[in-house]
Parts: structure tokens; C-alpha cells; sequence
């Protein structure tokens, strides 16, 4: 057994898998392209990593939300390194003894009808939305309408902020404060 996110016990073999047969959710809708979802069938997720992940906000109220303690999120993306399922690449590099590549991500488990499906905004199945941001590039997800994100193509990576309050400099090769950019 491996220890897993939040304490839970992970078996390192896997027990249950999207198919027709597995999980009637999974399929995707008629209207879908057949060989977009024939990889779909083969993916392999546990019954731990299908159930939904919640994170109380410290501050007033408590409130509860979807996600990790790194990223609101409706959905959970599958590490292409290792195959298992994680709210955000830092809930991934945590727990497991590689870092994860953020751009070879493509799968997503919507958190709310459990269909596994490719990265997007919006689940297929069930419609709803898997963040207020979402970045097809690095696969970012966050729920959170409070944060401003944007990504910095010459950086390959998404940042906090306004984009219109950095500049990527070239030379140091980074994002920095536009007030402060000569």
C-alpha cells in the first residue's frame, strides 16, 4: 500500500476502470469524435481518486469548496508520469517522488458527475464549469473568481497577477512588475 493525499490508503494496483461496462458516466456523448474517446476507455481510476476532494477556507465562515489547499477546482487531472489522479500538480508533487510535467497533462475527472474526459473549461457530460480560469497550455485550473492568472507565453507558465501589470523580460527571462520595468 502507498499513503496517499489527505491520509487515505492507495493500493498501488488499480481496481477500477472507465469503460462501457465500468461506468456508464464515462462515455462520452454521441455528438463526440470516437477517436477522441477511444483512450478514454483505457484510463484507470480507483474508487479513492474518483471521490470528490474538498479544502475549508481558513477565515470567516469555514467555507468549504472543491479543491486543495493549492486551487479551487471542480475537477482532478491525471499525471501522465504515474497515472493517478490529483487535484493540481502540487498535490501530485507532494505525495510522490517526481515532479510532475504540467503541459503533458490531457485528462480530466469532472468532480461532479466523475466523467473522465480531456482537459477543458466545461465537463462534456454534466456541463458545468471546472474553474472561473482554466489554461489549455499548462492546465490550470481555479475556481477561485478572487485571483487574477494569467499566462505568459514566453514564460510557458501561468502567473498571478494582471498580465497588464508585468512585462516578461527577455533578458532575465521572467515576469516583472511593469511599474518597475525599464
Amino acid at each position: 500500500l502507498m499513503s496517499g493525499k489527505y491520509g487515505l490508503r492507495r493500493p498501488l494496483s488499480r481496481t477500477s476502470d472507465v469503460s462501457p461496462s465500468s461506468n456508464s458516466s464515462a462515455r462520452s456523448p454521441a455528438n463526440s469524435n470516437p477517436e477522441d474517446d477511444a483512450d478514454l476507455d483505457s484510463l484507470i481510476i480507483t474508487d479513492v481518486e474518483r471521490e470528490p476532494s474538498f479544502h475549508t477556507k481558513v477565515g470567516a465562515g469555514g467555507e468549504k469548496f472543491l479543491g486543495c489547499p493549492h486551487y479551487r477546482t471542480n475537477c482532478k487531472v491525471r499525471a501522465e508520469c504515474c497515472g493517478r489522479w490529483y487535484e493540481c500538480r502540487l498535490c501530485h508533487d507532494e505525495v510522490e517522488d517526481h515532479p510532475v510535467d504540467r503541459h503533458a497533462i490531457q485528462y480530466m475527472l469532472c468532480l461532479y458527475c466523475q466523467t473522465a474526459q480531456r482537459c477543458a473549461k466545461n465537463c462534456r457530460a454534466c456541463h458545468k464549469s471546472m474553474a472561473h480560469y482554466f489554461c489549455s497550455i499548462c492546465n490550470l485550473f481555479d475556481d477561485d473568481p478572487a485571483k487574477e492568472i494569467y499566462h505568459c507565453e514566453s514564460c510557458r507558465i501561468c502567473r498571478r497577477g494582471r498580465r497588464e501589470d508585468f512585462v516578461h523580460c527577455n533578458r532575465c527571462g521572467g515576469c516583472l512588475s511593469a511599474e518597475h520595468y525599464e
